[in-house]
């Protein structure tokens, strides 16, 4: 019942505010000409509501919509008394002078006031009582024009100064607006009553206190803009709208309406209903618009009314659920991506291992012969010495094979052990070149990778040499470069053919896995043709950046 006499409370509070005199004011920065009605309206300009006037003036349309229309000029306007629309001269035009104004009132092209002195009329003083206990105020005015309109009517107002070929000048032309059916009352009922004695008291209501003529002339189109924003609502309310009367229609089956959920029209059907409109079983989590027109029009006027939505309903709740599902997609990726580039890794590391094992079986049967000739020669100590050599490299062989990398200084010492064995074939000279600066002990490198070089330079370049041979291995620093430089005096090689061999092309197969898996270290091997035989260039680029 509480929530009833609030509804009734309102219900004054708005046909107070609804019922005050509505103003249009022409402006000369303080004195000001007063139209005064229920309410104005510029045509197809809704949206204005100050404009300018400068020379030559314009005729300013203007649609009104009460029964009088009342024209005074004020000396002083009360600042607190509102207004729809203001039109301000330009500060180069001086209307201040009001001995030298006159004006003249044209109705349905008949001159009712013809050009007269405003300042020839009653001068008035009256008294302005602000609401929210603001200060009285007190202004003079001047009485210029008062008439009752009808639908149609026409009124022009023109000012100028005394004698003046340019007037300023204002058509106001009374309306009716009441293509779409108009509603300015709606209650909600949350309470225990029932629906039917709630519907009757409100008519009783209606009946006996509201002015039949309250919201008459209250323009409907316009006032449909403002009724598009949302309102929410109760899931168990039962919201009642109550509609203006359209002129020479019965209040019996006077509108028509549909509600729309969630952008869905059903079956598209319009209900009948008399001046008011009953909605209920408003359900969580959906919007709803309600569409209402006259019986028999094709336009209509929108209510847009929601619920509280559903928890995963909420716009943050989506985003953050989409945003989790997106980080969910990116993390399965990766994981998946990170898998597969270990299972590349893996089976690229469990491959150099085994190209790391692979020597070139020409070199390992020519070990084996060299080591039968020098039996069968009776050369005992010699062949110590090289089945020493060949086991440890055999054995370095093995070890290397399970690492990925070993340290340079291990490096050099398979590789010595490699060529003290070729040298025991061949009598050749082999010198090779530390670099001072280089911490072999703390540089990692592929096990063995310049021995097919190496294995090369002796096959194809100083074999045949026999003691006039000569292979030079300089290992050095090139600024963040480790390089190995491998040169004979042979006759030089066709390497491009060359590297269809076996030794060469588990080296490029090596350093092709290698440069996949690293991003910071690559290796480069190259060629040179040189003027006394052939140099081949092992780099390992950035090596030492990250030492």
């Amino acid at each position: 019942m509480k929530k009833f006499v609030l509804a009734l409370f309102l219900l004054f509070i708005s046909q107070s505010i609804l019922a005050q005199r509505d103003n249009y004011l022409l402006d000369f920065k303080g004195e000001s000409v007063v139209f005064s009605n229920n309410f104005f309206l510029r045509e197809n300009e809704k949206d204005r509501v100050s404009d300018k006037i400068e020379s030559p003036f314009l005729e300013n349309k203007i649609n009104i919509y009460g029964e009088v229309l009342e024209i005074r000029y004020f000396e002083n306007f009360p600042q607190y008394i509102g207004f729809s629309g203001i039109d301000e001269f330009d500060s180069k035009i001086n209307f201040k002078n009001i001995n030298q104004l006159e004006f003249q009132i044209v109705k349905n092209n008949q001159i009712i006031v013809p050009w007269s002195l405003i300042a020839s009329n009653e001068k008035k003083t009256e008294v302005f009582s602000p609401i929210k206990n603001l200060p009285t105020v007190k202004s003079t005015f001047y009485d210029l024009f008062k008439t009752k309109l009808k639908n149609g009517d026409v009124v022009k107002f023109y000012l100028r100064k005394k004698n003046s070929k340019e007037a300023v000048y204002y058509t106001f032309t009374k309306k009716y607006d009441d293509e779409v059916p108009f509603s300015a009352i709606s209650f909600d009922n949350n309470s225990d009553i029932s629906l039917e004695n709630f519907i009757n008291q409100l008519q009783n209501f209606r009946s006996k206190n509201l002015q039949k003529d309250l919201f008459t002339d209250l323009p409907s189109s316009y006032f449909s803009i403002s009724n598009n924003h949302p309102t929410k609502v109760g899931e168990n309310v039962k919201r009642i709208l109550f509609f203006r009367h359209r002129k020479n229609v019965t209040s019996k089956n006077m509108l028509e309406y549909r509600l729309i959920t969630n952008g869905k029209n059903g079956d598209g059907k319009w209900n009948l209903a008399d001046d008011y409109i009953i909605l209920k079983d408003f359900k969580k989590g959906n919007d709803y618009q309600l569409q209402v027109r006259y019986t028999g029009s094709k336009k209509y006027i929108v209510f847009n009314y929601f619920t509280d939505k559903y928890w995963y309903q909420d716009l943050w709740v989506q985003v953050l659920g989409i945003s989790l599902l997106i980080v969910l997609i990116l993390v399965s990726i990766y994981i998946i991506k990170i898998r597969n580039n270990k299972k590349k890794i893996e089976w690229q590391r469990l491959k150099m291992q085994s190209l790391s094992t692979q020597l070139n079986p020409h070199f390992v049967f020519n070990s084996l012969n060299s080591i039968q000739g020098l039996v069968n020669n009776g050369e005992l100590e010699k062949t110590n010495i090289y089945l020493s050599d060949f086991a440890k490299l055999m054995r370095n062989i093995v070890d290397f094979g399970q690492k990925e990398t070993i340290t340079l200084g291990q490096d050099i010492n398979a590789l010595k052990n490699y060529i003290s064995l070729e040298n025991l074939r061949f009598p050749f000279i082999f010198e090779m070149i530390i670099d001072e600066k280089l911490d072999v002990d703390n540089l990692d490198v592929i096990p063995l990778l310049a021995q097919p070089i190496l294995e090369n330079a002796v096959k194809h370049g100083v074999s045949r040499l026999k003691e006039n041979g000569k292979i030079k291995m300089k290992i050095s620093k090139n600024e963040d470069n480790l390089v190995y430089e491998i040169e004979d005096n042979g006759n030089g090689f066709d390497y491009q053919k060359e590297f269809k061999g076996i030794g060469i092309k588990l080296t490029k197969e090596k350093i092709n896995l290698f440069n996949q898996t690293s991003n910071l270290i690559k290796i480069n091997l190259s060629f040179v043709k040189t003027e006394h035989g052939t140099k081949v260039i092992l780099t390992y680029k950035n090596l030492l950046k990250y030492d």
